[in-house]
C-alpha cells in the first residue's frame, strides 16, 4: 500500500466459494479493523458464492475469478479454490499486481511453487501461505517452551495429525490430482514442525498405505521421520483413516519434554503439558481462532510491518518435504531434500 492509502481499510478479494472462506478466513479478514472483503468471485459455483456473500455482506459477486483479478479495488486476493487451480491463479494474481494469502499447498509440485514464488516477486507482490496450524495457541505456547529453555536441549519431536476424513471434505482430497494425505496433512505436518524447531529438514524416509479411501496410487496413510539440519529427529503420521484417536505435537528434551494433545486441528482447542521426571504441568492456554493472526499477519505485511505468518518460501519447503515423502513411501528409500 502507498502512503495515499495507509489509512484505508486493505480490500480483499476471495477466489472460490469454498467451506473455509466462508467458515474462516472471510471472518478472519473481517475481524480485523484494517481490512475487509469487497468481493467474492467463482467460475464453478455461483449459487453458492451468492450465499456466502449474503451471509458476510459482501456486495460484489463475480462469476468468473477473472473479474476478481482484474478489480481496481482490489489489494489482496485469497485463493481459497481447489489445490490444482491454484497456481494458474497465483500467476494471474500477481500479473494484476494483487498480493496473495493463498490456502495450502501452494501448487502441486515444488517446481510449480517455485514459479508462483518468481511471478509474486517480479511483480513486487506478497505471497503468503494459510497455514493455520502454525498459529494455534497451542504451537505457540509449545514453541515458546523450546526458545525459553523450559526442556533444555532438544532431542526428538512426534507429530500425530490423524484424522477420519468425513464425506463431506472428500472430492479433491480422495481424487483427482491434488489427492492423497500427503498434499492436505503432510504439508500442516511439516509446516508445523519446522516452525516449532525452527529449523529445516534435510531428508526423510517413509512408508506409505492406501487403505481404501483414497484413489490409488495416492496415500491415505504416510508414517515416518523426518531428518533436521539441526540434528533432531521428528517422526510423523498423517491419516485420513484413523479416527478414534487424538492428534499430537510433541517435543523431548534434555531436561523436559512439551506434550501437546489434541492440538492439530482447524478450530481452537488441545492442551498442552510441561513434563519434567514426574512432574507435569498443564500450561495455560489463550485459545483464539487460528486464522485471525494468519491474517492479521498478512494485512500487516501489505502495509511493510514484517512478512506473512508463512511465507511462499515457507510454503515451498512444505510442500517439498510431502513431496521427498511421498516419493520415500513409493520407493521404500531414504529421500534427501534439496540444500537449503
Amino acid at each position: 500500500m502507498n502512503a495515499e492509502g495507509a489509512s484505508r481499510k486493505i480490500r480483499w478479494g476471495i477466489v472460490g466459494a469454498s467451506r473455509i472462506a466462508d467458515e474462516y478466513v472471510i471472518p478472519a479478514i473481517a475481524a480485523d479493523d484494517s481490512s475487509t472483503v469487497v468481493a467474492l468471485g467463482t467460475s464453478s459455483a455461483p449459487a453458492q458464492a451468492k450465499a456466502i456473500a449474503s451471509r458476510h455482506g459482501v456486495d460484489r459477486v463475480y462469476d468468473s475469478i477473472d473479474e476478481v483479478f482484474d478489480d481496481p479495488d482490489i489489494d489482496v486476493v485469497y485463493i481459497g479454490s481447489a489445490s490444482e487451480h491454484h497456481l494458474g491463479q497465483i500467476l494471474a494474481a500477481a500479473a494484476a499486481g494483487k498480493h496473495v494469502f493463498c490456502d495450502k499447498p501452494l501448487a502441486l509440485t515444488a517446481g510449480d511453487a517455485i514459479n508462483a514464488l518468481d511471478a509474486c516477486q517480479s511483480n513486487g507482490v506478497l505471497l503468503g501461505v494459510n497455514q493455520q496450524v502454525r498459529g494455534a495457541a497451542t504451537h505457540r505456547a509449545m514453541r515458546n517452551a523450546v526458545l525459553d529453555g523450559a526442556i533444555g536441549e532438544v532431542r526428538g519431536a512426534r507429530c500425530a495429525f490423524t484424522v477420519q476424513l468425513p464425506p463431506h471434505a472428500t472430492g479433491w482430497r480422495t481424487s483427482g490430482p491434488a489427492a492423497g494425505v500427503a498434499m492436505d496433512l503432510t504439508v500442516h505436518t511439516a509446516d508445523t514442525l519446522r516452525a516449532l524447531l525452527g529449523a529445516d529438514v534435510e531428508a526423510v524416509a517413509a512408508f506409505g498405505a492406501n487403505q481404501g479411501l483414497c484413489e490409488a496410487p495416492h496415500f491415505d496413510l504416510l508414517f515416518g521421520a523426518m531428518h533436521f539440519d539441526n540434528g533432531v529427529i521428528a517422526t510423523f503420521q498423517d491419516a485420513f483413516t484413523i479416527g478414534h484417536s487424538q492428534t499430537a505435537l510433541e517435543v523431548y528434551g534434555s531436561t523436559g519434554s512439551v506434550i501437546g494433545t489434541d492440538v492439530m486441528r482447524q478450530s481452537p482447542g488441545g492442551n498442552v503439558v510441561l513434563r519434567r521426571g514426574d512432574e507435569s504441568t498443564e500450561l495455560h492456554i489463550d485459545h483464539h481462532d487460528l486464522y485471525e493472526p494468519a491474517v492479521a499477519a498478512f494485512n500487516l505485511a501489505v502495509q511493510g510491518k514484517g512478512e506473512p505468518a508463512a511465507t511462499g518460501l515457507d510454503g515451498l519447503k512444505a510442500l517439498q518435504i510431502a513431496e521427498a515423502v511421498v516419493t520415500s513411501a513409493q520407493t521404500r528409500q531414504f529421500v534427501e531434500l534439496p540444500a537449503q
